[in-house]
């Protein structure tokens, strides 16, 4: 369990006379508790030399603690034979005297249905910073009221941060708080005067109940955070490390304080990562962000495509950096996780304890890309404060200014937070472009306006942000003769109010097609102006075969079609796309990546041939009805958060058990769930839904939610069988919650009616559709099944013959159909038959009751039934009386 964390710095530049805050942020019986128990693992942390002396010698970034677990539980659970331990806020640290011990103990936890984790040491790594020289000049800059450094301090224009705090400068916010989880905070150092507030708190292993940077990355840190945010912003820092080696118990315990904190801070920066974690932060992180708390994190600087914790984890900001060109960074980490990019080079204030007089330097890392979003979380954050987590994070990407389509595979999020864009305020109108972001064949003009007239709209055709001092004056319109990306604002003339929102527009020009594709016949790019897509079956003699991840990740596109040649859709491939509104059909995909379509509002999927679809395939989607014809497992967190979400036909699920997590959290619409031939199933569907299982169903209902769930299963042998399987695993009240219905009745009887002309019968029957079941369905048959004789037993398995019917008749969501039998001989028209009729959806077989008559019996109540007419009564009597022939 080798974990490699990846610590990255950060820098700022603020310059003036300082002095801390403080603020009560426990109770006295807290802090109490929490210094015993930092002393505890201090003591705990002095028996490491041994894993750090492996850290050292093996070269690695990080070593797993085989002799101390974590575990989640209550004060009083057996910690078997350890030789000390401390529990907080819900979790026991415990050390053993030798890993065999540990294993042993660990062992008896998971059987004890705890989940017991090993601890873990990583290291920090390298900071590159170059000191700068302090001049008459840079001391104290602090706004655009001065030149900025251009080497050293464009960050701040690249992400228009000076425009934005020039405009709170004389505005009064609401407090707003950002923690940083790190090495801790000097205070003492003018720089961070009146913004500080103290905690008293040191969870790094030293027990000093102070949180004093000993260290210098949280003051880097905290200091980016300031020289990015106005002065209602503050700082709390929570000491975890005083090196370059950090624990997860450290950052596990600081943030269970911070769960019982009574004033919360409002944003958590953490600009560290590693490629594992203790599962047990994530869950903290989770119960936070409910708290309404934003996380942030920084990616890593290790320069690969890799998933780092914590920033991975579903709630939690994930940060890569960028040049000054606006392009990512060769040492910044990228993954699917990724959220969005800032600046990784930035002027900060390195101190420590030991250091009032701090150095002003120029640092590389994602450590400082991190705390430049937290600043703007907190901006936004102080706008709005009802905003939840989510929406702060969808206000720093749609804010944010995107990369080129072509350029950038996405996996430094949509693009470079913009702090202007995320202002609330009375602006000017937005720059609007005469032609659309798209491929065009030959050289084209393009013309802006802006529905204000007294503005200059001011663009720039190099990729940086325009502004009066960067960027050319709109005069005329622009001829465009190769490829170009124009970023515009509407600034007024009289400088006085914020410019409008930036606005950015990429025009390919002469190139081969709208669509960029790879020789493997993979779609990376859309670069179209077309909101609704079509993708050709072949561009360039190249056979389409899949639309790669991230291909339309964050576009605006309404709707797409795809050839039955494309099979695959990759990961992310449409993350959130809001606007995608489309019904999807498709015969041809056969795989769905993890994420392919999270958060994005696309209205039904029906994938006939669909054998895999990944973790997370369509969580947080506005999707009503999804059919996935021949996947067999239903996978972690597939319809999480699909609370528009009302039908889900899967006929070849055979596996929807517990350990498949969140499936159907939060999907409150859900009324029609299709899983035919599913042996398990987790029941935690928060809504009172229809259940289509199989006969051999066993399923967990340890998770009720409350709702009532009907099970319908093939005939009564099915649910006989279910009935048994909830006595024996639910108590006598919840079996309220769930309802028992067999096939055997959802086709309507119309009764039986004598035809005089031929001898015979028909037997007439009605259907009504189960909503949403039938559209999804590859086929539908209606028929007949008949025995001769009176039997109670008739089903598709035992009927002497089955006759599938030659007419049906559609009206609306009804449909007739009618069994008619000629010419019955007359020594068979006292015989009974046993009719019933079923209706075969995608091999799933729905009856109706049986019908039991004979020629004679139907005859003889028509003679007795003195509301038939008169002359049809003489007929049937005339017949039986003559005993008929043919």
């Amino acid at each position: 369990m080798k974990k490699a964390f990846a610590v990255i710095l950060s820098l700022t530049l603020f310059i003036g006379s300082f002095a801390p805050m403080s603020s009560i942020v426990a109770s006295a019986s807290e802090n109490v508790v929490l210094s015993q128990v930092t002393r505890d693992l201090a003591e705990m942390y002095k028996n490491d030399g041994d894993y750090k002396e492996e850290l050292a010698s093996e070269k690695t970034t990080s070593v797993t603690v085989e002799n101390r677990i974590i575990i989640k539980c209550d004060e009083e659970t057996n910690t078997y034979d350890s030789v000390s331990s401390t529990y907080a806020y819900g979790y026991r640290y415990i050390q053993y005297s030798d890993e065999k011990d540990a294993a042993e103990a660990f062992k008896k936890f998971e059987q004890a249905g705890l989940e017991p984790v090993y601890d873990g040491i990583s290291t920090v790594d390298d900071v590159k910073y170059e000191e700068v020289v302090k001049t008459p000049e840079l001391d104290g800059m602090y706004s655009s009221t001065v030149v900025r450094n251009e080497k050293y301090e464009w960050a701040y224009g690249a992400c228009d941060i000076d425009e934005t705090l020039n405009y709170y400068k004389y505005r009064t916010g609401r407090e707003v708080v950002v923690g940083v989880i790190d090495s801790g905070i000097q205070y003492n150092i003018k720089t961070l005067k009146n913004r500080v507030i103290r905690t008293n708190a040191d969870f790094s292993g030293m027990a000093t109940d102070d949180e004093m940077d000993r260290f210098g990355h949280g003051t880097q840190v905290a200091t980016t955070v300031a020289m990015c945010s106005p002065s209602n912003v503050k700082i709390e820092g929570f000491k975890v490390t005083n090196n370059n080696n950090i624990m997860d118990s450290s950052v596990l315990l600081a943030l269970s304080y911070i769960k019982e904190m009574n004033k919360k801070p409002d944003i958590i920066n953490m600009s560290f990562s590693g490629t594992s974690m203790d599962s047990h932060i994530e869950d903290v992180i989770d119960e936070l962000t409910d708290m309404g708390i934003v996380f942030v994190s920084s990616a890593g600087n290790d320069g690969r495509e890799v998933k780092t914790y914590p920033a991975a984890y579903e709630n939690v900001i994930a940060v890569a950096a960028t040049d000054k060109n606006n392009n990512p960074c060769t040492f910044s980490n990228s993954s699917n996780y990724v959220d969005i990019s800032a600046p990784g080079y930035f002027t900060s204030y390195k101190a420590t304890y030991q250091s009032n007089a701090p150095s002003y330097v120029y640092s590389q890392g994602t450590s400082f890309s991190a705390p430049i979003v937290s600043a703007a979380a907190a901006i936004i954050a102080s706008e709005h404060s009802s905003f939840t987590p989510k929406q702060i994070k969808n206000s720093l990407i749609d804010g944010a200014i995107p990369f080129a389509e072509k350029d950038c595979n996405k996996k430094y999020g949509k693009g470079v937070v913009n702090f202007s864009n995320l202002v609330n305020i009375s602006r000017c109108k937005d720059v609007k472009a005469s032609i659309p972001s798209g491929v065009y064949n030959g050289n084209v003009t393009a013309e802006l306006s802006c529905d204000n007239t007294l503005v200059n709209i001011i663009y720039t055709t190099d990729g940086t942000l325009p502004s009066p001092k960067n960027g050319n004056i709109y005069s005329s319109p622009i001829n465009l003769t190769q490829s170009t990306r124009i970023i515009a604002a509407a600034y007024e003339k009289t400088d006085s109010v914020f410019h409008g929102r930036f606005f950015c527009a990429d025009y390919y020009i002469d190139e081969l097609s709208e669509f960029v594709v790879d020789d493997n016949g993979m779609v990376k790019a859309y670069l179209g102006a077309s909101k609704t897509v079509t993708v050709p079956e072949e561009i360039g003699g190249i056979k389409l075969v899949g639309i790669d991840e991230n291909c339309f990740r964050y576009t605006d596109i309404k709707e797409i079609s795809l050839p039955n040649s494309v099979c695959k859709i990759g990961d992310f491939a449409f993350y959130l796309c809001n606007d995608l509104k489309c019904n999807l059909l498709s015969e041809g995909i056969t795989d769905v990546g993890s994420y392919a379509f999270a958060y994005s509002g696309i209205n039904s999927a029906v994938f006939e041939n669909c054998k895999n679809a990944d973790e997370s395939a369509f969580e947080g989607s506005d999707v009503k009805t999804v059919k996935l014809g021949l996947i067999k497992e239903i996978k972690n967190a597939m319809f999480k958060n699909c609370s528009s979400l009302k039908t889900l036909c899967c006929p070849n699920v055979a596996d929807c058990k517990n350990n498949a997590q969140n499936v159907f959290e939060n999907c409150g619409s859900l009324k029609t769930l299709f899983l035919p031939k599913a042996r398990s199933l987790y029941l935690d569907i928060p809504s009172n839904v229809n259940l289509f299982v199989s006969n051999k169903l066993s399923f967990d209902a340890s998770n009720n939610t409350g709702f009532k769930y009907t099970f319908i299963a093939q005939l009564e042998k099915g649910i006989s069988a279910l009935k048994e399987l909830i006595e024996k695993k639910t108590t006598s009240m919840s079996t309220n919650m769930y309802e028992f219905k067999d096939t055997g009745g959802f086709a309507n009887s119309k009764g039986a009616q004598i035809r005089v002309s031929d001898y015979g019968l028909r037997f007439g029957f009605s259907w009504k559709e189960i909503e949403g079941l039938e559209d999804l369905s590859d086929s539908v048959e209606y028929g007949f099944l008949l025995n001769y004789g009176d039997t109670d037993v008739l089903d598709a398995d035992n009927a002497y013959k089955k006759i599938k019917a030659a007419n049906v008749s559609k009206n609306a969501d009804v449909t007739d159909f009618n069994l008619v039998i000629t010419k019955i001989p007359q020594n068979q028209r006292e015989l009974t038959l046993s009719v019933r009729a079923y209706v075969n959806i995608d091999g799933w077989y729905f009856y109706s009751p049986i019908v039991k008559r004979s020629f004679y019996g139907v005859a003889g109540e028509v003679v007795d039934d003195e509301d038939v007419e008169v002359t049809v009564r003489e007929s049937v009597f005339d017949m039986i009386r003559n005993g008929g022939t043919q």
